[in-house]
């Protein structure tokens, strides 16, 4: 972006998306900084502020309760447009076989599986050597043979003992309606389905605290599946609790450095000017807003640093140049 443009960057990118979602109908744009995905997908595995987790066995199901939890995402406030992780359903050749039949021609599925997997995938049966170097000798079906069922099953499957031959479609089925989904993800031996989204013009913990809410609100889960919040949010909490403790064990462990090195308690001017750098960080936040537009850990470095000089104890000698 220019900065002499006047614009502002939410501003930019608002109407960049609106302008790209009118000419590209029906397609998911999502804009941040490389950086922060970067960062966000090493937190927790999703390029987004937040994400939310849905754990189940059956993907249908899941991809359902997706679409509730977008749509609730849809009624927050400050939240840019949810968006499912990309699962569709595409087609697939399915090889059913029939355990009647298998056990009436005397041959077992992993017998039957063998011959179509060598058949769809390939077996190695020899190398070939070409100066130093080797290839295998892969033996398949040609390429239009592996995606037509009705080739497929009119392959000769060998009979154990020499009792002849038979078709693969005389103990096996092949579906025309099958299909599958084109990528399952997965999490802790459970599937997952993930609805990401970021959060503009409001901070980010509250508006995860109305994700939370309208979600438990809005989508009701069956047994056996459950929810998790995840994003960028996860490391501010850690961070908040983590500097919390640090603070107080700071604090403690400054008034117990001063016990210990300045005697009894009855001295407290000591104690009073080392507490003065703690406590000299809180005025600051409310204060940032009338000083500069934007907080930063400068700002809260300098005020900290005045407050302290403030709290200072002076004396007239101070203010006495010595001389020569």
């Amino acid at each position: 972006m220019n900065p002499e443009a006047g614009t502002r960057r939410d501003e930019f990118l608002k109407t960049v998306l609106a302008e790209l979602r009118a000419e590209v109908p029906g397609v998911e744009i999502e804009a941040e900084q490389p950086l922060s995905h970067l960062i966000s997908h090493m937190l927790s595995g999703v390029n987004a502020q937040v994400a939310v987790k849905l754990y189940g066995d059956d993907l249908d199901k899941l991809r359902q309760l997706a679409s509730e939890v977008r749509t609730a995402l849809t009624e927050v406030e400050g939240v840019t447009p949810p968006i499912i992780d990309p699962q569709e359903r595409v087609d697939e050749l399915h090889v059913v076989l029939r355990p009647d039949d298998l056990a009436y021609y005397g041959v077992s599925r992993e017998y039957v599986a063998d011959f179509v997997q060598t058949a769809l995938k390939g077996e190695a049966v020899s190398q070939v050597l070409e100066g130093q170097r080797r290839f295998d000798l892969v033996v398949k079906l040609r390429e239009p043979h592996r995606s037509d069922a009705y080739r497929l099953g009119e392959l000769r499957l060998d009979l154990p003992n020499g009792r002849g031959q038979i078709r693969l479609r005389e103990v096996a089925d092949f579906p025309s309606a099958a299909s599958g989904p084109n990528l399952v993800n997965r999490e802790n031996v459970r599937r997952r389905q993930t609805v990401r989204c970021n959060v503009s013009g409001r901070d980010l913990e509250g508006a995860v605290a109305d994700i939370e809410r309208k979600v438990k609100e809005r989508v009701v889960l069956p047994e056996g599946y459950f929810v998790e919040f995840g994003g960028q949010f996860e490391a501010q909490r850690s961070a908040t609790t983590r500097i919390t403790v640090l603070a107080g064990v700071s604090l403690a462990g400054i008034f117990v450095w001063l016990y210990m090195s300045g005697g009894p308690l009855h001295s407290l001017e000591p104690a009073g000017q080392e507490a003065g750098v703690p406590l000299a960080g809180p005025p600051s936040p409310p204060a940032c807003p009338a000083i500069a537009s934007r907080r930063s850990c400068r700002g809260f470095r300098g005020f900290a640093t005045e407050r302290r000089l403030a709290h200072r104890p002076t004396s007239p000698a101070d203010f006495v140049r010595p001389t020569a």
